[in-house]
């Protein structure tokens, strides 16, 4: 091509929004854009954000939003984390953020049956730069990464991909 897409038209545009929210701007139209962002993108942004609890029903950023503004994650691992400190499984919740954004990947043979791959991922050995990706967030998070609690985790997990869960049937699928 003559040039590249410019990365505004192909981006997901979560986090953004959350930042502007954050910063009490009312969304993209407000801001004036070499390239205006595609109406497509930054309405299923908005959604994702109202599913996660960071905007309420007018749009507007709620509580728990500004909470996951703080964090220099996606706002599905800020909401993680978030919700995972506030179920008291802080500790859980900071390492599941840093394994799921350093793009860990299943064994091909998980060691043990487990409840969740999340926690398959957990017991795994990481990469090396996942070591330095948890460190990096839990500075962020300071006591928002205390506690463990593999019940209240999977639930901070349920509260950060609300679409995205499913059940592993006995057969595999």
């Amino acid at each position: 091509p003559a040039h590249e897409t410019p990365e505004i038209l192909r981006a997901e545009l979560a986090s953004a929004a959350l930042q502007l929210h954050a910063m009490q701007i009312p969304g993209f139209a407000a801001l004036e854009w070499l390239d205006a962002p595609p109406a497509g993108a930054v309405e299923h942004a908005e959604e994702l954000l109202r599913a996660l609890g960071a905007l309420d029903g007018a749009g507007r950023i709620t509580p728990v939003g500004r909470e996951m503004a703080r964090f220099p994650l996606h706002p599905r691992l800020a909401r993680l984390v978030v919700e995972a400190a506030r179920r008291g499984a802080g500790e859980d919740g900071c390492a599941a953020a840093a394994v799921l954004s350093a793009g860990e990947r299943l064994p091909e043979e998980p060691p043990h049956a487990s409840r969740s791959d999340v926690l398959v991922l957990m017991e795994n050995r990481r990469l090396p730069h996942t070591g330095r990706i948890l460190r990096q967030i839990r500075a962020a998070a300071g006591p928002h990464c205390r506690g463990r609690n593999e019940e209240a985790l999977l639930m901070a997990v349920l509260a950060a991909f609300p679409d995205r869960v499913a059940r592993r049937r006995p057969n595999g699928e």
